[in-house]
Formats: structure tokens, C-alpha cells, sequence
């Protein structure tokens, strides 16, 4: 069974051994992942990675709303040399956090990142908690495709994502709740998106098969149709518009 983990942090496991973490992946069945970045200084590693181990990886380039304070002056004009530079490259990890503070800071350091996957094409990966208000007046400004990552929210903004077109991260924040049989149902099967949001949430991409066979029950799916589902799903939302 082949997939892709749409959302890890090679650079920021401790054993430091992004090609044997890698392999590993690969013989269960792990044909790609979304390597994302965090912190600027996140954006040079992943493209130690990327250019060692090549199509396996899918670089995401982007500052998270918890270390907005972190960002230095320019990091807009290396941002968008990168992306130049990367033209498989995805905008991301972003978003809006409403537990943290700084919140204009934060909207202000997303909408820039929204203007530049707009500008260039490219897909989104954002995280979003305790993020409804926050969102006000953002949503007709995303691109084309962006994924809200590791969903673990409420119902209605759950119906959010989806009117506006938007994929749907699922992992274990979700599947390990209750709350996955009510929410699983309503998400358009061809937004799906699975993910491990390893280290942090998953030990290691291979947990997406176990993951992806708790969806399936709760589907009430053939398992092979629907892991090949969600791999086309994956393939189709990391594929970058030639310019």
C-alpha cells in the first residue's frame, strides 16, 4: 500500500538521520512526504535534505504563527528567492494560533504568505487553532489549494474549510478522539489529506497505515480503494502549476 505523509519535520527529529528515517518510510510503503518548515532557519535544512534524497521529498518553505516574533527583517525577499529557486516548493507551515498572542503580528505575517502562494502558485499547508474570528476576511484571499493541517477543530469550522475549497489534514489529533466519527463524514472524500506531523505527533511516517485503516472503518471503506484515494489525493495537491 504506497502513500504520502503530507506534513513532517525531518529537520527537527533527534536522531538527525533524515536518510534512515527516510528508508524506513519508503519500505512501508511511503512514496513522498511534505517536509515542512517552521522557523527560517528550518529553510536551509530542508534543502540539505531535499537535495540528498531528491523526489522523495516535497519542500515547504513558510514561518509559523508561534514564532512570528523570531523573524528578522528581509525574510519576505529569502522567502520568495527560495521559492524562485524551488519551483516544487509549497508555502508553509503558516497560519493563525488565537493561544498565542500577537495576533495582528501573526495575520500580518500570514497574509504575506498568502500574497506570495498566490503570487506564485503554490499550494498552502496552514495551522489554525482556536482560529474562527481570526480567519474573518482571509478566506477569499487563499490560493488554490491549501491544506489545513492536523485538524482537530469544531464542526463549523470544519464546514468553513470546505466551502472554501480547501483539504482536510488528518492524523492522529483526530483519529485518536471521539469526535472522528461525526467529523470524518462530512469531509469530501477527495479532500482528504493523511499526515503524521512527525516527530511531534507520530513517531514516524508509517503510522499513516494504521491511520488510514481507522478511517477506512469509520468509513465504512474498502481499505486498498480508499488508501489509493487518499494517495491521489496527496498527488494531486502537492503538484505545482508550471508558470
Amino acid at each position: 500500500m504506497q502513500f504520502i505523509d503530507t506534513h513532517i519535520h525531518l529537520q527537527d527529529d533527534k536522531s538527525n538521520n533524515a536518510t534512515d528515517i527516510i528508508n524506513g518510510a519508503v519500505q512501508q510503503g511511503c512514496r513522498k512526504m511534505i517536509c515542512v518548515s517552521a522557523v527560517e532557519e528550518d529553510w536551509l535544512k530542508i534543502i540539505q535534505i531535499l537535495e540528498k534524497e531528491g523526489d522523495k521529498i516535497v519542500p515547504a518553505f513558510g514561518i509559523h504563527p508561534w514564532y512570528v516574533t523570531d523573524t528578522t527583517g528581509g525574510w519576505q525577499t529569502r522567502l520568495q528567492d527560495i521559492l524562485r529557486h524551488y519551483p516544487q516548493a509549497l508555502i508553509g507551515e503558516c497560519g493563525l494560533d488565537g493561544l498565542k498572542p500577537n495576533s495582528e503580528l501573526q495575520k500580518s505575517v500570514f497574509r504575506e504568505q498568502i500574497d506570495m502562494a498566490c503570487q506564485y502558485q503554490r499550494p498552502m499547508v496552514i495551522h489554525a487553532v482556536k482560529a474562527v474570528s481570526l480567519m474573518d476576511g482571509l478566506w477569499q484571499k487563499l490560493p488554490e489549494k491549501f491544506v489545513f493541517h492536523s485538524f482537530n477543530g469544531k464542526k463549523e469550522f470544519l464546514q468553513m474549510i470546505i466551502q472554501a475549497g480547501g483539504y482536510v489534514g488528518i492524523g492522529g489529533s483526530l483519529l485518536k478522539t471521539p469526535k472522528a466519527k461525526e467529523l470524518l463524514p462530512l469531509i469530501p472524500a477527495d479532500k482528504m489529506l493523511f499526515e503524521t506531523d512527525a516527530p511531534f505527533q507520530a513517531k514516524d511516517s508509517g503510522q499513516i497505515l494504521s491511520y488510514l485503516a481507522t478511517a477506512a472503518k469509520i468509513l465504512n471503506r474498502d481499505l486498498k480503494s480508499f488508501a489509493e484515494q487518499i494517495y491521489n489525493n496527496s498527488e494531486a495537491f502537492i503538484m505545482v502549476k508550471k508558470r
